[in-house]
């Protein structure tokens, strides 16, 4: 495994999909990239958790409509292997499948047709420390965790959220990066700062919204900045 936050140079992978043609095109993609090494694949949600038991992959592809549920092979392969980057390819685009892989622990979440080189990116991003869900398709998973906010704020239980107005002008710069779908280092570059600076940000805001990845954090401050008006 490589260390939290750096990608490694040659990163362990394991692809999950009951489509063969599917399945050796990503593993033909992705090892034509020279940065990966394949050290399983499968069809169905057992062999995702046992290979995640027995190799500890970098990283795992999850067809969430694999037999057994790819979404319990989501849950299953997290339990055996935490430190496995998961990732969901899947032709699903109803934003509420998203928010719920996103919630138990996925990494990301990938349309089926993605290009070649946004796969490889995509997967690069990941096992950089951030989480990715395709750009056509990410404003409508904000909006449906919007949705699904105000529908729960005020009901018993509900945890107060840190006020956004508190964000100091830095912050928000980073978050406008964020907006703009930038990885940590181009905001880094945009910024004229490390990319150890902007993951230490990252991680503050994160904290702040009670967030657990990059997504939840533009979603907490989409959602303020429509209560509060455009503070940036």
């Amino acid at each position: 495994m490589a260390a939290a936050g750096q990608a490694p140079a040659t990163a362990t992978l394991a692809v999950i999909d009951d489509h063969p043609l599917m399945r050796v095109g990503i593993i033909d993609t992705l090892l034509g990239d020279g940065g990966f090494r394949l050290v399983g694949e499968g069809s169905t949600a057992a062999s995702a958790i046992r290979i995640a038991t027995e190799q500890h992959p970098d990283v795992m592809l999850l067809d969430l409509g694999m037999p057994g549920d790819g979404f319990a092979a989501l849950k299953g392969v997290r339990r055996a292997s935490p430190a496995t980057h998961c990732i969901m390819l899947t032709v699903s685009d109803e934003p509420r499948h998203a928010l719920d892989c996103l919630r138990a622990g996925a990494h990301g979440y990938v349309l089926k047709g993605i290009g070649a080189l946004e796969l490889r990116a995509a997967v690069r991003r990941v096992l950089s420390g951030e989480s990715f869900v395709s750009p056509e398709f990410a404003t409508r998973v904000v909006a449906a965790a919007q949705g699904m906010r105000a529908q729960s704020a005020g009901k018993p239980g509900t945890p107060p959220e840190q006020s956004a107005e508190q964000l100091s002008p830095r912050e928000r710069q980073v978050i406008a990066g964020l907006e703009q779908g930038l990885t940590n280092k181009q905001i880094a570059a945009e910024l004229q700062l490390s990319e150890r600076t902007v993951k230490h940000y990252m991680s503050s805001l994160m904290q702040r919204f009670g967030a657990t990845n990059r997504v939840g954090v533009l979603i907490a401050w989409r959602r303020q900045r429509d209560m509060l008006g455009d503070l940036r």
